[in-house]
């Protein structure tokens, strides 16, 4: 993730669209997370679970047609629909339910990845703009003191330094 964070921060200059557009930058993020990908896996299985549940407690059709002769030379076709199903009970409604709050806690395992990868990068670009407001800082003061020091040379220099100034 960090390499990931370091490679958008170094690429900001160069291409300045990345620095306009948050949301395209964080769908790449989520795009090649491993955890966010692994999680919408999971997803997908779980849903393709919750399918089997709704396709076992759905009424069964069963369609026959057949071509028969009779004795006296009639010639017809025996047509047969057979409907088969489960007795509703209580235990079929909390399948149901069952299914439901499964999908919803996979639903959300995703999103909270999702936002603690967003919650990363924030850190990490709050971060690197502290160090370098710091580092900006830094570089002031060794400015400042590069400067101060040159004044108090100069001065040694001409014999109009004091005491004070050493």
């Amino acid at each position: 993730m960090n390499k990931l964070f370091m490679a958008f921060v170094m690429l900001t200059p160069i291409f300045p669209c990345y620095a306009m557009d948050y949301n395209l930058f964080m769908r790449d993020v989520y795009k090649n997370s491993d955890v966010i990908k692994s999680k919408l896996y999971d997803l997908e299985s779980e849903k393709n679970n919750a399918s089997k549940t709704d396709f076992f407690y759905a009424p069964k059709v069963k369609l026959n047609n057949s071509y028969k002769n009779d004795s006296a030379s009639k010639k017809y076709f025996d047509n047969t629909i057979n409907v088969n199903s489960l007795l509703f009970d209580s235990s079929i409604s909390n399948r149901f339910k069952e299914k439901n709050a499964r999908l919803s806690e996979f639903e959300l395992s995703v999103l909270m990845e999702k936002e603690k990868l967003a919650k990363l990068v924030i850190e990490n670009a709050i971060s690197i703009s502290q160090y370098q407001a710091l580092n900006s800082r830094a570089h002031t003061l060794d400015d400042s003191a590069r400067q101060l020091w040159q004044q108090i040379n100069n001065r040694y220099i001409n014999g109009t330094a004091s005491q004070s100034d050493l």
